[in-house]
């Protein structure tokens, strides 16, 4: 009896793999979901950038009439933010601009098959 289960739960283990990856997604699939998942963390990444722009912000208000070595540090990172929220957007746009220009799309060509 114990063998027994011991060989259905060996066979189990070891078909398992196979029955997950028979009702994957295809490669198609897998590449649109990568450039989905590149799109939201470029999104993310614009957001958390605004985000340190607003914090900069209320920081170099905050500390203003205080520290003028913090208030001075706080206005450079103001700086900074606006700078990489500049080039992040230019380059989102950039690729926006190529991608319209030479009539590029998002979308996966037909991959051959193997009969």
């Amino acid at each position: 009896m114990k063998k027994e289960i011991k060989k259905i739960i060996f066979l189990g283990i070891t078909l398992l793999p196979s029955l997950v990856f028979a009702v994957g997604p295809t490669l198609a699939e897998l590449v649109n979901n990568f450039g989905n998942i590149i799109n939201m963390f470029a999104k993310l990444l614009i957001a958390v950038a605004v985000l340190y722009l607003i914090w900069n912000t209320m920081e170099y208000v905050r500390t203003g009439s205080g520290d003028p070595k913090k208030a001075a540090e706080a206005g450079m990172m103001i700086t900074y933010s606006i700078i990489a929220l500049f080039v992040m957007i230019s380059v989102w746009g950039l690729v926006a601009i190529i991608q319209n220009t030479f009539g590029l799309d998002n979308t996966i060509p037909n991959l051959p098959t193997v009969n």
